[in-house]
């Protein structure tokens, strides 16, 4: 989509709120082993693989290579190995894994892991089933739990709580200190059950501050839509405010939940 976009954190905010959301979404201990399954050269790396893991002292898991070698088992083999807790992974993971067949998870023992966390696009259901099924043990030890965020927000900000399943399609609530909506051209919330250009209302902590060498690019994210930030996203929430993202209204392309 053109130019590369450098995009700028702070020291101090991208580390507390990437730290803060470890902890607090992810639901990481000081004794369990997290494992991001992204790479380091997207923004799920540079936040979960090395900042946060790092500046909390917790285990994390790091490996390089594809996910079917040296065999589509693989993972479940470090699962096992490593006695991984919380998993970070993409909805297109999950599909790859169905497609492999449950006969390669069924191999190991998973015993270890509660918490499949997912983004980059939305879970469908069948994702969600086979994951609870085959990975957690039909959910009788944990939960499946969606999140959105962006490169420029740096952390997780739409999310399942993690006490509760992911309802399939929506990314889930706001997180503390994130007050987004889903609004009009004029920045006006839309009716529940509506659709309309997903906004984040004020600023917090982990927010890119501005875009390297183009700062003039950053203010268009606030001033698109009238003092609001303006996500990019077309999307829609329900009655209980859970937000469902629809797609892009801009030119940035997903790949397999990689921006």
């Amino acid at each position: 989509t053109g130019k590369p976009k450098g995009v700028v954190h702070v020291h101090g905010g991208y580390m507390v709120g990437t730290s803060y959301h470890l902890r607090t979404f992810y639901d990481v201990k000081d004794s369990d082993v997290f494992w991001a399954t992204s790479d380091i050269g997207w923004v799920v790396g540079h936040s979960y693989i090395v900042y946060a893991p790092l500046v909390e002292g917790v285990t994390s898991v790091f490996r390089e290579g594809a996910p079917d070698w040296p065999d589509p088992g693989i993972f479940w083999k470090c699962v096992e190995q490593y006695g991984v807790n919380v998993m970070f992974t993409a909805p297109t993971a999950v599909r790859m894994f169905m497609k492999f067949g449950a006969e390669y998870v069924s191999k190991y023992d998973l015993s270890t892991l509660r918490l499949i966390a997912v983004a980059g696009e939305p879970l469908n259901p069948e994702a969600m089933r086979w994951a609870k099924q085959h990975l957690l043990d039909e959910g009788k030890r944990g939960f499946v739990a969606d999140n959105w965020w962006q490169t420029e927000l740096g952390g997780p900000t739409i999310a399942t709580p993690i006490t509760k399943d992911a309802r399939p399609g929506a990314a889930g609530l706001p997180l503390p200190g994130v007050e987004a909506e889903v609004v009009d051209e004029t920045g006006n919330a839309v009716p529940k059950g509506k659709g309309g250009l997903l906004a984040l209302k004020r600023p917090f902590p982990h927010m890119m501050r501005t875009i390297w060498g183009s700062h003039s690019r950053y203010e268009q994210y606030w001033n698109e839509i009238p003092n609001c930030y303006a996500a990019g996203d077309v999307a829609s929430w329900d009655e209980d405010g859970y937000i469902s993202v629809l797609g892009r209204s801009d030119d940035v392309l997903n790949v397999a939940g990689h921006r």
